[in-house]
């Protein structure tokens, strides 16, 4: 809890801190910053209180939702990565802003996916690896 707490805060103020040039962070880069770092602690907080009351779903829920915004560093360096390889290019400007916000949204995209999925096919992969 502390860690992803210290992680969405120096992030934050990083964000708000430090000036960047127009091509590696727009306003809206910006806004999706903060309002991702907001958010991130935001879930944290929500899965303290999901588990102190004992409701492990949505404790799992927002522990998931927080890890992927948290992830989403990774995320942004994989899909980097590929358009490099596809325009031979560092992405700058706009097009690096929408793979940038892009990561995240898969990121947290995956997370519903998994959130989202049916209980029985969790118990069941449950249920085959625990066999010996």
């Amino acid at each position: 809890m502390a860690a992803g707490c210290l992680s969405a805060i120096t992030g934050l103020w990083m964000a708000v801190s430090y000036e960047f040039p127009e091509a590696l962070q727009s306003p809206q880069l910006y806004g999706a910053r903060v309002t991702l770092s907001i958010a991130l602690v935001a879930f944290i907080a929500w899965a303290v209180v999901a588990i102190r009351s004992r409701n492990m779903a949505a404790h799992r829920a927002a522990m998931l939702r927080a890890f992927a915004i948290g992830q989403g560093a990774s995320t942004q360096t994989a899909l980097f990565l590929i358009v490099m390889i596809i325009f031979g290019t560092e992405p700058l400007g706009l097009a690096r802003d929408l793979t940038m916000v892009a990561a995240w949204a898969v990121s947290l995209g995956v997370a519903e996916i998994v959130i989202r999925r049916p209980r029985e096919t969790r118990s069941l992969r449950t249920r085959i690896s625990s066999m010996p």
